[in-house]
């Protein structure tokens, strides 16, 4: 819009500067037709500028902080709200581990690279406790957690059967309480690199079932993975799903070089699901399309359940035949958009990120040039 206006500016200066008669005129001033051709470059270099310079990302511009009363706090949190969002939009709750901000867990999980063509809305929640943790014993962080919901229906309308909880370590076992005791707000959770432990018991007590991914590195060394198979069969019995798990090796099967598993755990009669996905990785949130990328992972089961129940079942990431690809964006490796085409031919490594023609996303990394 700014490149538009100063583009009417000039074509104005342009117009009035077309007839020389014009320095005839009685009354005219010498020296303004000079002074209109200078302003005239100026603003033609500025347009010139303003195409040579890369747009701001998305991700910049839409990340907002938002501060709200609960009980007699003020609370604090990051949202997104991507472009043009349709009514009845999903929630998605990201809860950051413990000494990290809601910024450091937006610029780890970077949820607005699913979301901007999913439409859905992110939060980043703030910790207040001692060490930034996430309150595993009192009420005061599920009543954030609720006030959340509240704020964010209230101002943008979402489908409040459609809200989902998802974090990184402390954050991820503070999904576990969620669970427990949110089950009528909350529709599945996606908890990664972390579980239930220490003052948050291994229990599996929701008020209905609830969908359950729980994403975990192989050689993380603080919530470790020979732990986390207890906390996952409380699910699994809880569910009722099928104690023999149905193991996808490598995941996604379509990509031979991955190093990433699945073990998938489903209520044949419910449909809701427990999923394990291992990725070679430390305790770190991890997007790698050489394996999985955690966002889109994340979104992809969440957005499948409703409060009420399964949406839409699962395509256990089988790529579909005959889908075309309608649009492709380009991502360096943290994940800033880029302005350049999706068949540049600089020598670079990219992220692409793919809509396909049946609704779907699919992120990848591609080496150009080599």
């Amino acid at each position: 819009m700014p490149q538009l206006t100063v583009i009417v500016v000039y074509l104005k200066l342009k117009l009035s500067m077309k007839s020389p008669v014009r320095n005839k005129v009685k009354g005219h001033r010498p020296g303004i037709l000079p002074v209109k051709r200078a302003v005239l470059n100026f603003l033609l270099c500025m347009v010139c500028f303003s195409a040579l310079v890369p747009t701001v990302g998305a991700q910049e511009s839409q990340h907002q902080k938002v501060r709200i009363p609960v009980g007699a706090v003020t609370r604090e949190f990051t949202l997104y709200v991507p472009a043009q969002l349709p009514a009845n939009a999903p929630l998605l709750l990201s809860f950051a581990g413990m000494n990290q901000t809601d910024d450091f867990q937006a610029d780890q999980a970077k949820y607005w690279m699913v979301a901007d063509t999913a439409k859905f809305i992110v939060v980043y929640p703030r910790a207040v406790n001692p060490n930034a943790s996430w309150d595993m014993t009192g009420p005061s962080d599920l009543e954030f957690t609720s006030a959340i919901i509240d704020t964010i229906y209230s101002r943008y309308a979402i489908d409040k059967t459609r809200v989902y909880a998802s974090g990184f370590s402390w954050g991820a076992n503070f999904c576990y309480r969620i669970a427990n005791s949110m089950a009528d707000k909350i529709a599945a959770i996606a908890p990664t690199m972390g579980h239930s432990w220490g003052p948050n018991p291994n229990v599996a007590a929701s008020a209905r079932p609830m969908p359950v991914l729980q994403v975990m590195g192989t050689v993380d060394d603080v919530f470790k993975l020979e732990n986390v198979q207890p906390v996952l069969d409380k699910w699994i019995a809880h569910n009722g799903c099928n104690t023999r798990a149905r193991t996808t090796e490598p995941y996604p099967a379509s990509r031979s070089s991955s190093q990433a598993v699945k073990k998938l755990w489903i209520n044949t009669t419910t449909k809701v699901e427990v999923v394990l996905l291992t990725t070679p990785k430390g305790h770190w949130h991890s997007n790698d399309p050489a394996h999985i990328m955690v966002n889109q992972e994340v979104w992809d089961f969440c957005k499948r359940y409703s409060t009420a129940g399964l949406i839409v079942s699962s395509v256990d990431a089988v790529e579909q035949p005959g889908c075309l690809v309608i649009s492709r964006e380009l991502f360096n490796l943290s994940g800033v958009r880029l302005n350049v085409p999706a068949d540049d031919s600089t020598p670079a490594v990219y992220i692409v990120r793919d809509r396909l023609s049946d609704g779907s996303i699919k992120s990848y990394k591609m080496i150009a040039n080599n």
